[in-house]
């Protein structure tokens, strides 16, 4: 009888540990459909140039101070920032979504609804079966690029994928009347080849048009 229960209690924490690691290896996938048409919009512009995207969406972060500068139209907002390294974080300030408002760009319920959905607490990713491009995860990806094996990552791209590049997006903000969406976007292309910006698009008749760009860094 005693063996039986040591069997069991092992049986069952066996199966919890199973369950907690798939928990964590599973991928929260993201559905909303605004996100798809944008992504879908956004690989085909020139700016992407590639096919190969990160699957896991970056996470956002709230901040205090502003890093880089707004283009509407022609007219620079703020001074050009510093390069910054590439990276899967992405920061938001409230005075960011007050500036698109001041700038008549977004309403003024968005200015909170917006900002409060910045949240780092969740990570998602892009369901495969919605997008027409080639998703690696993120966790390749970083093989790839292990300095310390003395690995060439775009060789390795190239070599999978027959691709030069990578694109990551960031989870998106979408306004309270889901016309407008706020996403990341950062382009992978090599040492000194690479840029992040955060984009404003706007629906209009059906379509996904980028109506602010805001970059945040430059390789």
């Amino acid at each position: 009888m005693r063996n039986i229960i040591i069997i069991g209690l092992f049986t069952a924490s066996f199966i919890s540990c199973v369950q907690k690691e798939k928990k964590v290896e599973s991928i929260r996938l993201y559905g909303q459909t605004e996100l798809y048409e944008i992504i879908d919009t956004l690989i085909r512009s020139e700016d992407a140039n590639t096919n190969v995207v990160v699957q896991e969406l970056g996470k956002l972060f709230k901040k205090k101070s502003s890093v880089g500068f707004g283009v509407v139209g022609n007219v620079v907002t703020d001074p050009p920032p510093p390069p910054l390294p590439p990276g899967i974080e992405n920061y938001f300030e409230r005075d960011f979504f007050e500036t698109l408002y001041k700038e008549k760009l977004i309403d003024s319920i968005d200015v909170d609804y917006l900002f409060n959905q910045v949240d780092s607490s969740h990570v998602f990713g892009l369901d495969s079966t919605k997008v027409k491009c080639i998703l690696v995860k993120d966790s390749i990806i970083r093989t790839y690029f292990d300095k310390e094996k003395g690995k060439n990552g775009y060789e390795q791209l190239y070599e999978k994928y027959r691709a030069h590049s990578f694109v990551r997006f960031s989870t998106p903000l979408i306004s309270a009347d889901r016309t407008k969406v706020i996403i990341n976007i950062n382009y992978h292309c090599g040492g000194l080849c690479g840029h992040g910006s955060t984009l404003l698009l706007k629906k209009i008749n059906r379509k996904w048009k980028i109506i602010y760009t805001k970059t945040t860094w430059v390789s």
